[in-house]
């Protein structure tokens, strides 16, 4: 079963009763990342815990400018919180962190991050390719 496909519009989303998941569907530069930016900057000025808030990209350039921009949202509107986990983060880097969180609650060891640069032996027990 699905959920319900509602349309909404920017106002719609920035407003701070405004719960749940959103997914923001357009082509190239048309304000997504715009819209996304200025919705979560609205409901965090709304008194909404910034860390209630989590915008996911698909790159590490894109979640670089969203945090920056959300960044300077909050910094312009007096808005001085420290937030212990980002608020912008990379498809990539939110899994690695459930991961690892997954991992600290069942005691094992953290995950490692395997980089491409790593030789394939280093990434298998018998050495040979996955």
């Amino acid at each position: 079963m699905s959920a319900p496909h509602t349309e909404l519009t920017a106002e719609a989303l920035r407003r701070p009763d405004m719960r749940g998941t959103v997914r923001v569907l357009g082509g190239p530069g048309t304000g997504k990342s715009t819209l996304l930016v200025d919705t979560a900057a609205a409901h965090i000025e709304a008194g909404r815990d910034p860390e209630s808030v989590l915008l996911l990209t698909g790159s590490a350039r894109l979640s670089a400018q969203a945090r920056a921009a959300v960044t300077r949202a909050l910094l312009g509107a007096g808005r001085r919180s420290v937030v212990r986990e980002p608020l912008v983060r990379t498809v990539h880097s939110y899994a690695f962190a459930v991961l690892r969180l997954a991992a600290q609650r069942n005691g094992s060891p953290p995950p490692r991050l395997i980089t491409s640069a790593e030789p394939v032996s280093s990434r298998t027990d018998s050495g040979s390719r996955p």
